[in-house]
């Protein structure tokens, strides 16, 4: 499910007073500091916030007491995301920080943080065409009839298509995902406030609707979701208003997402605005995985690309390679440099570079609280020795051993809501700014420093 807000917050940027006024405002902000130390996030903001009052209040005081000077924009702390995450897309543990389990789940199958989402803004728009004209007549036989395609919805292909050329760093693991069978990740749309309430409800529903999947992605077409209708519209009784019968034209963009016809009064057809309607539409979309290494309880790291050859799964000491990233997509675990993970009736867990026909290796790999599950059967390791002298992932009855036990790490984990730090980074705070070392520890994703 999609959540939807009206309206996307504004920003605004203070401009600093003189020195004096500057030296009080460093004093409130650095207190806390001072008397707890730089232990808590609330007290980290207050010294950023002291260090670019200082800093400001420097340069103010090089031009003399009346001096004034402007404030690079002090994001509030702490910021409030415009919309909460959808219920399920939150890593359980991630409280715990970017190392924690997931432990103690009451569900059998536990939700990862499956992506990372970006904001974007774009058009979305609705023109309405007059085809016909109805007279009011005591005939019934006054009708128009209209044979023409009609599309209530578009695919996945085209929403992702069209939202790509908005978002530039979305890859090519959106499209893979939905390979798999998955939806078009949206998290969220917002509706310019000025928009009517049908426009807003009708585009809501429209993404919703067509970020689903109908059939396979590779045989998802626009004449799948089309049809050829006939229609017959009749003429209000004699004294009643006209009406004119029109077509009319959702878009996303560029991209159409509905196409119908109806009827409607002449007046209604005049009044302002009727024939066409146009408003920005923000929504947060998926531009990536989120990538996680993962440990079992000894410390071993799930690894698919040390022994490719013989397409074994390996469990060694943590390297950041990307044979040790992976995301569950789909109930199957794949390595971010394309390795599927496949376990089965064979103890010996394998990996191969797309699905296998092979029932013997499903490739379904299920979370249920610590254990990593295909069928059954719980994921550990096994050591070997001639002629590999290595640990291997393998499948055994559940027992509940350390070894049975395994932990998802967030990549790259931005210790501060994708929100807040994607507002920064719109604000240049990643690079040359008083804030990058604050930026470099708590939005490190975001900034793309890993």
């Amino acid at each position: 499910m999609i959540t939807f807000a009206s309206q996307v917050h504004g920003k605004h940027a203070p401009s600093l007073p003189k020195p004096s006024v500057v030296a009080e405002a460093v004093t409130d902000a650095i207190a806390p500091v001072l008397r707890r130390g730089v232990n808590k996030e609330e007290d980290k903001a207050a010294a950023a916030t002291a260090v670019a009052l200082a800093e400001a209040a420097a340069a103010s005081a090089e031009g003399g007491e009346d001096a004034t000077a402007t404030l690079e924009e002090v994001p509030p702390f702490p910021l409030v995301p415009p919309l909460p995450p959808t219920e399920g897309e939150v890593m359980a543990a991630e409280a715990g920080g970017p190392e924690a389990s997931l432990r103690g789940a009451a569900a059998e199958e536990t939700s990862l943080e499956n992506w990372k989402y970006e904001w974007i803004t774009l058009k979305a728009s609705v023109v309405r065409i007059v085809i016909g004209n109805l007279s009011s007549s005591s005939e019934s036989s006054h009708t128009f009839s209209v044979t023409k395609k009609e599309q209530t919805r578009t695919i996945r292909k085209e929403l992702y298509q069209e939202t790509h050329k908005y978002a530039e760093s979305m890859s090519s693991t959106i499209e893979t995902s939905m390979s798999l069978g998955a939806s078009f990740p949206v998290k969220a749309v917002q509706v310019e406030a000025s928009a009517s309430a049908h426009f807003s409800q009708t585009i809501q529903s429209s993404i919703e609707h067509s970020r689903t999947q109908i059939s396979s992605y590779e045989t998802e077409t626009i004449s799948t979701v089309t049809s050829v209708v006939s229609q017959t519209f009749k003429a209000n009784a004699i004294g009643e208003p006209d009406k004119v019968v029109y077509k009319e034209v959702w878009k996303l963009g560029e991209t159409v997402l509905r196409e119908l016809y109806h009827d409607c009064d002449v007046a209604e057809s005049e009044k302002e605005g009727w024939a066409m309607e146009v408003e920005d539409v923000t929504m947060s979309v998926a531009v990536d995985r989120q990538w996680y290494s993962i440990k079992n309880g000894d410390g071993q790291f799930l690894n698919a690309g040390h022994d490719t050859v013989a397409g074994l799964v390996t469990l060694i000491g943590s390297d950041n390679s990307y044979a040790q990233q992976w995301t569950l997509d789909q109930r199957h675990l794949i390595s971010k440099d394309g390795w599927f993970l496949f376990c089965g009736d064979d103890p010996l867990c394998k990996v191969g570079k797309e699905l296998s026909n092979d029932s013997t290796y499903t490739g379904k790999i299920s979370l249920s609280g610590t254990q990593l599950k295909s069928g059954a059967y719980c994921m550990t390791d096994r050591v070997m020795g001639f002629p590999w002298f290595a640990s291997f992932a393998v499948t055994q009855e559940c027992n509940g051993s350390q070894s049975q036990q395994w932990s998802f790490i967030k990549i790259c984990n931005d210790k501060q809501s994708s929100n807040n730090c994607a507002y920064w980074k719109s604000h240049g705070y990643c690079h040359g700014s008083i804030y990058s070392p604050y930026m470099g520890d708590h939005c490190r994703n975001t900034c793309k420093l890993c």
